[in-house]
């Protein structure tokens, strides 16, 4: 009888332990479960896509239908943040924080991406606020742009030094603006590299639209990336952060020897930085030959055969 107890009570602790083992993977399934809930008003039973990125290329993550009243529920899992695009037919994608909070998204429509607003997503929301602030500040840059273009081209009997001034001052201060500083983001967290890169990126947009003297330290912070950034890839940004690197060099003022000296500089900086990882360091270089060729830089495409050891075929 006594040996009868015993395997009972061993059995009942291999419940025990495997309820256990149950219960923590769906624990751990539900931390990283994500519902996206929403309803377009103006997108009854239609299909909508739920885009992920893992390079620089985008992959449709999710397929899903609106009902007739234009409600539809998205469920994704990961274990890490990343950006997802919702996108309808070839409307420009509404950008959304994956991973990390349930959503609920309202408004019109995804062609009317001004209607669209989170009611639920703390972080979300303030992604999108931070978003939209940030191209607020680049309709006024390009604004004060065209001003102190048109102000030039007035007669110099009625032009105001003070108020060209006054407009280069405020366009160098919204160029070199962080919108993102007020909130006081962690230093370490997604949302603050995410904004850091994006400002980056268009304060290289705007350098190499209107070269003044800030094209190398643009640069060096492009060579400070680090690319073996997992969030680099989950993001959406590496094909951004690769294109305007070179489009900045292209034509930021630069003759066709140093311009072609800063490409070579830039190419053994990102193949280098990503030597330690064989599947990435494989995807940004096929990227990177794609790249070139689309923008015909052959001499940045030789060289990046002759550096990296591969050989690309490309039309001269």
């Amino acid at each position: 009888m006594h040996s009868a107890m015993l395997k009972c009570t061993k059995n009942i602790e291999y419940m025990r332990t495997a309820l256990s083992v149950v219960f923590l993977f769906l624990f751990v399934s539900k931390i990283y479960s994500q519902k996206i809930s929403g309803c377009f008003l103006n997108m009854p039973n239609q299909e909508i896509s739920l885009h992920v990125y893992n390079g620089a290329n985008s992959e449709i993550e999710i397929k899903v239908s609106t009902n007739s009243a234009g409600e539809f529920n998205i469920y994704c899992e990961g274990k890490s943040i990343e950006v997802g695009y919702l996108k309808v037919e070839n409307t420009k994608s509404f950008p959304i924080l994956l991973n990390i909070e349930e959503i609920e998204i309202v408004g019109s429509s995804l062609y009317e991406p001004q209607s669209i607003y989170l009611k639920k997503g703390a972080q979300n929301q303030l992604f999108q606020k931070i978003t939209e602030e940030n191209n607020k500040r680049l309709i006024a840059i390009d604004a004060l742009k065209y001003l102190t273009f048109y102000y030039h081209s007035l007669e110099e009997k009625i032009q105001s030094p003070a108020i060209l001034n006054n407009f280069n001052e405020e366009l160098n201060r919204l160029s070199h603006e962080q919108t993102f500083s007020m909130y006081n983001l962690p230093s370490d967290g997604f949302l603050h590299w995410y904004f850091t890169i994006k400002n980056l990126i268009n304060e290289s947009i705007a350098e190499s639209n209107n070269p003044s003297d800030n094209c190398f330290s643009i640069l060096q912070k492009y060579r400070s990336i680090d690319y073996l950034d997992d969030r680099l890839y989950k993001s959406g940004l590496l094909k951004e952060v690769v294109e305007s690197q070179f489009y900045l060099i292209e034509h930021c003022g630069l003759g066709i020897d140093s311009s072609f000296k800063q490409m070579q500089i830039s190419i053994e900086d990102i193949l280098n930085n990503l030597a330690k990882d064989e599947k990435k360091y494989k995807d940004v270089l096929e990227f990177l030959f794609k790249s070139f060729e689309e923008h015909s830089l052959n001499n940045a495409l030789e060289y990046l055969s002759d550096f990296s050891g591969f050989k690309f075929l490309f039309n001269r």
